[in-house]
């Protein structure tokens, strides 16, 4: 989780927010491992995007969307 928050914030250029991680979830797992490799193979499918590219595309259509909102 922290990986993905380090990506938008340097995508943002916002290097100073400070994420706070609040567990309000009952009943998860607490781990999980998948193997996107295994899934992929079993599938035959590639994701599209590397996840830095979909955020950094992600964050350019919002700070678009908030500029000028229809």
């Amino acid at each position: 989780m922290q990986e993905v928050v380090n990506l938008i914030a340097a995508v943002m250029n916002c290097s100073d927010i400070e994420p706070v991680f609040v567990q309000t979830d009952r009943g998860e797992i607490l781990h999980q491992k998948v193997s996107v490799q295994k899934a992929a193979e079993m599938l035959n499918c590639r994701p599209p995007y590397r996840l830095e590219q979909g955020i950094a595309e992600t964050a350019q259509w919002y700070c678009k969307y908030f500029e000028d909102p229809v």
